[in-house]
């Protein structure tokens, strides 16, 4: 729905305006009214039923049976030992359908060396020296001499 409502406004002008350049006179300097016009639109809306609808639901409840597969495992777990010194653990591996995962430990490795900490130094140096020593010595002489016939030989 449109609804039309017409307002009214009145200007009023002590002096017209000029027209090329000259002011327009009224005889008698009349002032010079004139109405001017404008319109506004009021618009409304209104809540109209064009029908109606009903929705109804039921559940309906079926038994169904279905053979589904299943797959069962059975797992043997072996321990083997080894105990042999490796300089980085192994990675876990697979042979055929066989996961191996190595179990390690660290074992303290006690490891005895001979450390030298000092030497000693023992230097020999020789001398000689003069020493004047005063005792009494013996001394035995042997002469030998011949007397006889045996002397004639010589």
């Amino acid at each position: 729905m449109a609804d039309k409502k017409t307002t009214v406004k009145e200007i009023r002008r002590n002096n017209p305006p000029a027209v090329e350049g000259k002011p327009k006179r009224f005889p008698n300097d009349r002032h010079v009214t004139v109405p001017v016009l404008e319109e506004h639109l009021n618009v409304d809306k209104k809540l109209v039923e064009t029908g109606k609808i009903r929705i109804r639901k039921t559940v309906a409840e079926e038994d169904v049976a279905e053979n589904l597969p299943t797959i069962h495992e059975n797992v043997t777990i072996d321990r083997v030992e080894i105990n042999k010194y490796v300089d980085a653990a192994p990675d876990i591996r697979t042979e055929g359908s066989t996961t191996i995962i190595p179990v390690i430990k660290e074992v303290v490795v006690v490891e005895k060396k001979l450390m030298l900490v000092e030497e000693i130094r023992i230097t020999k140096q020789r001398e000689e020296v003069v020493v004047e020593v005063k005792d009494k010595v013996r001394k035995e002489h042997v002469e030998i001499t011949k007397t006889g016939p045996d002397n004639a030989g010589n």
